[in-house]
């Protein structure tokens, strides 16, 4: 029988915090199996995952999930993931924490002045084997106010330093190409770059260019409250991303009129 690409065993550590929290809570494999929903789990799969067996990530995050160790198993995760080599072939251990929740900044293409934030969902896509993320964007004026969404994974370059989101959908693409993100990957910690989309226009579309910074907002790969939104000159935050958009605006300037490497001055002094 074939294994599921998605399917992977349990350290001794996690498999012993899981013996302990079952025992702490009087649960046996049964009764765990009954507690693990939406999913349908049976004692057979909680058997096979005590046991060192490989089960399927979604039942193993579910079992810790209901057992409060969520920390520990994301930890697991991190030491065990390896993408796929279209998408780099990193290890996901080696990376700072890109997985969570993230607002992006970016000057807006439909109402000049206006900086639009947005929301990016980040988490490991097991049937892909990459980085994925989900792009909740403002609508414009064309689009009625609707908010729309763009889903794509990331590519990350072991030799060369970037970090690439790229999405496809009906032939059109939304590229984001950004430096790593700063420190461990802590909440507040940073990517900036430049993102190269499309833009709506009275008579169809054309291409937009505009500097872009995502910002971690939560470790959690979910929103969390923080949507998107229209800035207007003015306002206090308008004023604070301004400033950041046209610190990485002056240095992509930099990159595209003397070949400056983008890295050595793009993040801010801490």
């Amino acid at each position: 029988m074939a294994v599921a690409k998605d399917a992977w065993a349990c350290s001794r550590t996690l498999l012993s915090a899981i013996d302990r929290a079952m025992h702490a809570r009087g649960l046996s494999n049964t009764a765990l199996a009954a507690s693990v929903k939406p999913l349908r789990c049976d004692e057979a799969t909680i058997r096979n995952l005590r046991a060192g067996r490989r089960v399927r990530e979604r039942y193993v995050e579910a079992v810790c999930t209901v057992l409060g160790l969520q920390a520990s198993f994301r930890s697991e995760r991190r030491k065990a993931l390896v993408a796929a080599d279209d998408y780099g072939g990193y290890k996901l251990s080696t990376l700072p924490n890109y997985e969570g929740h993230f607002v992006e900044a970016r000057r807006s293409f439909s109402s000049d002045g206006e900086i639009v934030l947005s929301s990016h969902i980040i988490a490991w896509d097991p049937y892909v084997q990459a980085l994925a993320f989900d792009h909740v964007a403002a609508g414009t004026p064309q689009r009625r106010r609707r908010d729309f969404q763009h889903s794509g994974h990331l590519l990350i370059s072991p030799t060369e330093g970037s970090v690439v989101f790229l999405a496809i959908d009906k032939g059109t693409a939304r590229v984001s190409m950004l430096t790593p993100l700063s420190g461990k990957g802590a909440v507040g910690d940073e990517m900036y770059g430049v993102l190269l989309t499309r833009r709506t226009v009275a008579f169809g579309s054309r291409p937009g260019v505009s500097a872009i910074v995502l910002r971690k907002v939560s470790d959690e790969p979910q929103s969390d409250g923080v949507s998107s939104e229209r800035l207007s000159p003015g306002s206090q935050s308008y004023t604070e991303w301004n400033a950041t958009l046209t610190r990485v605006e002056d240095e992509l300037v930099k990159v595209a009129v003397a070949g400056q490497n983008p890295r050595a001055g793009m993040y801010p002094q801490r």
